[in-house]
């Protein structure tokens, strides 16, 4: 007992020492850059709660903690160090200290705190950064001089963007910073201006009457600062060169809404944010979830919204329509767009965006994919400056990072840059690609600015087997492959056995269309005899996928149309050939003893046998599922063998 004062001692003096070595920038310092809607009126402790409000500052040192006071555990913010985002942080109730980076290099970093979730996970305070002692903050060095404000729902929040399938909506599947506005915004260079909240309408919320007019709709809580709160009122200041408004799913979810209600309430809705930004720009948006009729009276209903809004001459009103997810990208949770999604109508809403306002930016990586496992193309939204000096990108597979050997920019299309990998990635890999600072720019000579964790599409696939069979008369065996190969120099890794697992001796081979291999074989097969191939390397797609390891692949189905059998007997008689029916009349000379048909594909598969009653009489194959094409009808008898190619086509 007697050790405990010098153990708060000891500590006290360890806090007294820790606290020499740091220094706490406050909120009002001057250099910090907010975007975003927030309470100022304690301007030590500004609190907010949308979605995308974030927090900037340039700073000296080597290491960084920032100080926030949260009303409970929801909320999650991306943490964006020089550009890149480190880490994700979640936070804890009441007044914290976050320790972000340390380490670093002793220079001027840059740091941005970024929220992820939407203002139902509570508000949050910001009580200021920590530094290293004797460290100060700078101005920043790349200021987001634009503004663009996106008004909307749970597509504009993020809702279950990373989340899947059907489920109960939690902040970890939100992530604001890869939706649609904010990757629009990002593109820009322009401070990201969210007003926005999941099930939102402009006159009727998700789930309520179309009889009443929600009081808790965008109309009435636009000119709030934090929503869950009636006081401050918003000072619409700074103010946005450009609106972007994403409204009316849930007006019309459900099949209902009141069209004469909406499109009043919408009008009414820009007469206020052109009189609060007179010289802001509005795009009216159509969002990419509704679909069929909702999805036409929705549309039809903002063109003529945005028509009529500028026609009044108080400013210019657009209408675009983002288009709708189809399931390609992927779903995000109930539904919702994916992050992929998000990233395709970011790119539509960009090239418009460019149309309208003139907007000069950096270039931007719009797709990433791997055709070759040696290989990443990347695809930016303009041309790229021609350069041997491509630094700066990394490469990570399934969290690993992998060397890039080359990089250059394509001799076609220079709106992309080739990076050869030092080690072949392989088909389901995680691919994601980051670019750190570095001297890479576009042909108007603005500068690739950081990016972090860009997926990379992997469209690599399996290699191999897909059918073998045996022509008996050449002797030959033929193995197709499920894409084009690389030309073969010899047969090393490939092994066909008999019933005997005795070896097959091989001749020599070809390869036909650069997907079949054709083998000649020394040895005789046996008619009705199975072979087996055993396949371990040597084989590899042009994608450079080697093939998936064969051990005795077995080849069932052997042409068993033997040599005495003649193409197209003329002593068989068939008609109507080609038919349209499926059935064909036969006629052969006057023969004794039993007679069936067999019916083979052109790669000498038996497909199907019916028994004859006499020398004279019909084929139906309607009732069996033979697609239209060529086949090979063989009628067999006790003297003889014929054969006849048939063809099956319906008139249309």
């Amino acid at each position: 007992m007697k050790n405990i004062p010098l153990l708060i001692l000891c500590l006290f003096i360890n806090y007294i020492s820790y606290a020499k070595q740091s220094d706490t920038i406050p909120a009002d310092n001057p250099f910090i850059e907010y975007s975003g809607r927030i309470d100022f009126s304690d301007t030590l402790a500004p609190q907010f709660s949308y979605s995308g409000v974030s927090i900037r500052a340039n700073f000296k040192g080597t290491s960084i903690s920032i100080l926030l006071n949260d009303e409970g555990t929801q909320n999650f913010y991306n943490i964006i160090l020089d550009n890149l985002v480190i880490k994700r942080i979640q936070t804890i109730a009441g007044l914290n200290t976050y320790e972000i980076a340390n380490g670093l290099s002793d220079s001027v970093h840059e740091i941005e705190i970024y929220k992820l979730t939407e203002k139902g996970f509570g508000i949050t305070q910001f009580h200021g950064f920590i530094i290293d002692s004797g460290k100060t903050v700078v101005p920043l060095s790349n200021k987001r001089d634009r503004i663009i404000e996106f008004i909307g729902n749970s597509i504009t929040c993020g809702y279950g963007n990373e989340g899947s399938g059907s489920g109960t909506f939690g902040p970890t599947t939100e992530n604001n910073y890869l939706t649609y506005g904010a990757v629009t915004a990002r593109y820009f260079n322009a401070r990201y201006y969210g007003v926005c909240a999941s099930g939102i309408g402009l006159y009727r919320n998700y789930g309520c009457s179309t009889t009443e007019d929600t009081y808790s709709c965008m109309l009435n809580y636009y000119n709030r600062t934090i929503s869950q709160n009636p006081t401050p009122l918003y000072t619409y200041s700074p103010k946005p060169d450009l609106i972007c408004i994403d409204l009316g799913t849930n007006d019309f979810s459900g099949g209902q809404g009141d069209s004469a209600k909406f499109i009043n309430k919408y009008l009414q809705f820009i007469d206020t944010l052109q009189l609060k930004n007179k010289s802001a720009d509005i795009i009216c948006l159509v969002g990419p979830i509704l679909f069929g009729n909702n999805l036409d009276l929705l549309r039809r209903y903002t063109f003529f919204i945005a028509d009529s809004a500028n026609k009044k001459n108080k400013g210019k009103v657009y209408f675009f329509e983002l288009s709708q997810e189809l399931g390609d990208l992927g779903y995000g949770l109930n539904g919702h767009p994916s992050v992929a999604q998000h990233n395709k109508n970011a790119n539509e809403l960009i090239s418009y965006i460019k149309t309208i306002k003139n907007w000069e930016s950096s270039p931007y990586i719009i797709n990433g994919q791997t055709n070759k496992a040696n290989e990443i193309i990347l695809t930016f939204d303009t041309q790229m400056s021609d350069s041997s000096k491509f630094k700066g990108f990394i490469v990570a597979v399934d969290s690993v990072d992998t060397p890039i050997e080359n990089a250059f920019v394509d001799s076609i299309d220079q709106a992309k840059i080739h990076l050869l990998l030092a080690d072949n990635v392989i088909y389901g890999q995680n691919i994601l690609v980051s670019y750190s600072s570095g001297s890479i720019v576009n042909s108007k000579n603005l500068k690739l600015k950081t990016f972090s964790s860009f997926p990379v599409t992997n469209n690599l696939t399996e290699t191999k087997i897909v059918s073998a069979s045996i022509n008996n008369t050449e002797n030959v065996l033929t193995i197709s492959i499920n894409k084009k190969i690389i030309p073969l120099t010899n047969l090393d890794g490939i092994t066909i056995y008999d019933a005997n697992n005795t070896i097959l001796l091989t001749d020599s081979f070809t390869v036909i269309n650069n997907t079949t291999i054709s083998i000649y074989l020394k040895n005789k097969i046996k008619i009705d005899d199975s072979i087996y191939v055993t396949i371990s390397s040597n084989i590899f797609g042009q994608d450079l996928i080697g093939i998936t390891p064969v051990t005795k692949f077995e080849i069932q189905h052997i042409n068993t149309i033997a040599t005495n059998i003649q193409s197209d007997n003329v002593d068989l008689i068939v008609y109507p050939n080609p038919s349209f029916t499926k059935k064909f009349t036969y006629s052969l000379p006057n023969i004794s003893g039993q007679i069936h048909a067999n019916i083979y594909d052109l790669q000498g598969r038996l497909l199907l046998t019916q028994s004859l009653n006499s020398n004279e009489g019909q084929v139906d194959l309607y009732a069996f599922n033979i697609q239209n094409g060529c086949y090979i009808l063989t009628i067999v008898t006790s003297q003889k063998t014929y054969s006849k190619t048939i063809y099956l086509y319906s008139k249309f």
